[in-house]
């Protein structure tokens, strides 16, 4: 259960006190009482580790190279709007977290409640402001509960400014669905805050303040640079532009003192920045008596992957480790995690920034891999959905942006769900689509383990079908093909036996089967394959337009697309033809959900005018489908822009096989603009 209420209270007695709010977040139990909303600031210790230095939490170096972002931030803060929603939008590193700690501080001197707030604890704040600003870091992590927060916002009365900022490293496209299904169109600012690199001049500013922040700390003489030698380095790699590296060189730099020069890229320093941690979780292992040097680090790598392990889970998870950790009597767990600086309010919480716990994760499971993949589980299991996004984050930071493909930590989790039934259906359960492309190895394996224990042939062809679809992601199309036969055959013996259940399926799986033929070059076979499905789908939209004429056309596409690469015109025009017939329908009865599919076919259809000479035709097609995608970029520009630039360039193409040469550079120019 998940609820947002946000009431007015006014005073008895006018002198006694302002008017004030009480916004109450639950997601099940018992909200506590009332606080404010804050922003987590927290204060360097008296000896820091690294990894809080590398944190937004402390602010250890300046905010500098956000002034444009921070105005518009400002500007949607006091508009007119009583409620809006807005994203910030950048990859891992980028600074969205300290960006929107700052607005929140700025809009805080101005009277505003503003704080963060995390949707999986059910607490109560009170404002004594009608302003207020939310702030929810991964959304993404929290997907049920965000779409119930956005649920709920859309018809809430707000007397002042309610302001809600999401920080996502997914694009806006991804939240498409979530915005449309939660109805909140009209509150959503669709075009976010985006952050990506700095420039020198920033770049300098916050080196300096941070290697200055860490000076203090190691009491060392450091040494500065100039904005010359900060621009070369920020050269050097793609990410040496994010505000993290940037910090994290700063730091180093008063690590190593004399060092007159940036030594290393990035992702070097965050990699020598986790070695000095390791080593200092070394020597409180060998003070405390702990045999096992690297026992914190594995439990710092578990909270990581699982959000955070309780207080009263840490024995739980001890027990777990006892086979590897050789624990000395009389072990008081709270006591040792305590002087160690890992308990923080009675729990053991994830390793932040996200960069740095990937870079920090893989070290530490890397040091005995033979438990790599027990470990990995260990923590995935104490919160399955949480953890299945964070460590698919945690698989890109490693592979992507710190370039450690030789330890992979999707593998070991492949390597923890192998040959366990149980484990390999928690992990398919916990996924609505194709897992990200981090666990994509993981969903492989979990598929191949629970496949010779399917109880029935539903049950297979589902697994051979998700198997189907993993495979061809992770670009194994061959053996894609081969799955994809089997879950066409099954279905076709289940919908042999009742059509009414299972022709809707074996369609899909047929249609996909085609996709997999024709990305083989198995061209003949990929065409059978789609007039099955169509046939298929014209049986099934006969009897029930309303559920399936959207298939029907879709199916009529693929169908269209394999005539094509075979050289057969007339035939693909014609299953063209009838695709946009069908979205005609479909959009004249509900234009928002159908006239994106109309637009495509229309696209599709000028594409086969074209092939077969039909200029003028084609001409009319592609003019269409512009109108349609630019009424669809005036009203979301973030999800329609792309594709209407795709049909300026089909239109100018166009315009300028017909001759019509002013016609083709003016649509080219818009197509660029965009």
């Amino acid at each position: 259960m998940f609820t947002i209420t946000i009431t007015p209270f006014v005073a008895k007695t006018a002198a006694l006190a302002p008017t004030f709010s009480l916004i109450t977040f639950k997601t099940g139990g018992h909200a506590d009482q009332a606080i404010e909303l804050d922003v987590p600031w927290h204060p360097l210790q008296a000896n820091p580790s690294l990894f809080a230095l590398l944190s937004w939490h402390t602010r250890a170096s300046e905010f500098k190279g956000r002034d444009e972002q921070m105005a518009a931030l400002k500007r949607w803060a006091n508009d007119a709007r009583a409620v809006s929603i807005r994203f910030v939008t950048g990859a891992g590193g980028v600074g969205k977290s300290r960006l929107a700690a700052e607005f929140a501080s700025e809009l805080q001197k101005d009277g505003w409640a503003a704080g963060f707030v995390d949707l999986k604890e059910p607490k109560s704040y009170e404002s004594h402001s009608k302003n207020i600003l939310i702030v929810i870091d991964y959304p993404e992590e929290n997907q049920e509960d965000t779409r119930e927060l956005l649920r709920k916002l859309a018809p809430l009365r707000h007397e002042g400014r309610l302001r809600v900022l999401f920080l996502t490293r997914q694009e806006m496209s991804t939240w498409q669905n979530v915005i449309r299904d939660s109805r909140v169109e009209t509150l959503v600012e669709m075009k976010p805050v985006h952050l990506s690199g700095i420039d020198a001049a920033a770049a300098l500013e916050i080196y300096l303040s941070a290697s200055q922040t860490a000076g203090e700390v190691f009491t060392s003489e450091w040494l500065g640079v100039d904005e010359e030698m900060i621009s070369a380095w920020l050269k050097e790699a793609p990410e040496n532009e994010l505000p993290l590296f940037i910090l994290a060189a700063g730091v180093h730099n008063a690590t190593k003192p004399g060092m007159e020069t940036i030594e290393y890229k990035g992702r070097d320093i965050v990699e020598s920045l986790v070695e000095r941690e390791l080593t200092r979780f070394r020597n409180i292992a060998r003070d405390c008596n702990v045999k096992d040097g690297i026992l914190f680090a594995r439990l710092l790598s578990i909270a990581t992957i699982a959000g955070v392990i309780p207080e009263n889970k840490i024995s739980e998870v001890m027990e777990r480790l006892e086979p590897y950790s050789e624990l000395p009597a009389h072990f008081d767990p709270q006591c040792e995690l305590q002087k160690a600086g890992l308990l923080n309010q009675g729990e053991i919480r994830a390793l932040a920034p996200d960069i740095v716990a990937a870079a920090f994760i893989t070290r530490v499971l890397r040091l005995k891999m033979d438990i790599a993949p027990e470990l990995a589980w260990i923590g995935l299991n104490m919160d399955v959905q949480g953890g299945l996004l964070r460590l698919g984050r945690l698989s890109y930071d490693a592979e992507v942006v710190l370039g450690n493909h030789r330890f992979r930590l999707s593998n070991w989790l492949a390597e923890g769900i192998e040959g366990h039934i149980d484990r390999a259906q928690v992990f398919i359960s916990s996924f609505n689509d194709v897992p990200p492309i981090g666990l994509l190895n993981a969903a492989i394996v979990a598929c191949m383990t629970i496949l010779p224990k399917a109880e029935n042939e539903i049950e297979r062809a589902g697994i051979y079908n998700n198997l189907c679809l993993c495979l061809s992601n992770s670009g194994q199309r061959r053996e894609a093909l081969e799955a994809a036969k089997r879950a066409v055959e099954i279905y076709e013996r289940l919908a042999a036996a009742n059509p009414q259940a299972f022709e809707s399926d074996l369609a899909m799986s047929l249609n996909n089967l085609g996709s997999l033929y024709s990305g083989l070059g198995q061209r003949r076979e990929a065409l059978e394959a789609a007039k099955r499905a169509v046939e298929i789908c014209e049986r099934l939209a006969a009897a029930n337009p309303q559920a399936f004429e959207r298939h029907l056309a879709g199916s009529l596409t693929n169908l269209g697309n394999r005539y094509s690469v075979l050289g057969q015109g007339q035939e693909a025009l014609e299953a063209a033809k009838r695709a946009v017939e069908i979205c005609e329908r479909l959009a004249a009865a509900n234009p928002q959900a159908f006239e994106p599919d109309l637009a495509m076919s229309l696209n599709n259809m000028g594409n086969r005018y074209s092939v077969l000479g039909q200029g003028q035709e084609a001409l009319e097609a592609a003019k269409r489908a512009v109108e349609i995608r630019e009424r669809l970029a005036a009203a979301n520009p973030q999800a329609f822009e792309s594709d209407l630039a795709s049909s300026l360039i089909n239109l100018g193409s166009l315009y300028f096989e017909l001759g019509q040469q002013r016609e083709a550079l003016e649509a080219a120019k818009r197509a660029v603009e965009i």
